[in-house]
């Protein structure tokens, strides 16, 4: 027997009542978004803040990057909390995006050797870990099957 892609749309029709999956992994996503704020928030401040610091905190984006990620990021973290299907797919284009971005930030600096901070290091940890629990077929759907139309 052929195993169903879940990625696929519900075979049932929306007129059916089927309970609607309830996972926490579309919130544990929303907290891991909450998380990449934080740390990216950390990144911007801890050289201003504690600039004699032992640990450089590495290369850090600025004010403007960092309000353009937490606006961001605050509209993936509750559109995932609300298992919404904007969210999921909100979350899998900025997430993909910021992926994208740390990986050429990451070949320029591995090329050039400066080292990378640990702020930078765990950010890229967190967005991994996101991304990775956002593409879990059990989040998708939660968030993509959780609401049904009602007759």
């Amino acid at each position: 027997m052929q195993e169903r892609n879940p990625y696929s749309p519900p075979d049932a029709s929306l007129t059916e009542r089927e309970p609607p999956v309830r996972t926490p992994l579309a919130r544990v996503a929303a907290a891991l978004s909450l998380a990449f704020i934080v740390v990216t928030w950390g990144s911007v401040l801890a050289p201003r803040l504690l600039p004699d610091a032992a640990v450089s905190a590495g290369h850090s984006l600025g004010f403007t990057g960092a309000l353009f990620i937490s606006a961001v990021g605050l509209a993936v973290a509750v559109g995932l909390w609300l298992r919404s299907a904007w969210g999921w797919w909100f979350g899998l284009i900025a997430g993909g995006y910021q992926l994208l971005s740390f990986a050429l930030f990451a070949t320029v600096v591995i090329a050039t050797g400066d080292p990378i901070g640990p702020l930078t290091a765990l950010s890229m940890v967190v967005l991994l870990a996101f991304m990775v629990v956002l593409l879990l077929p059990r989040t998708m759907r939660s968030c993509m099957h959780s609401h049904r139309r009602a007759n």
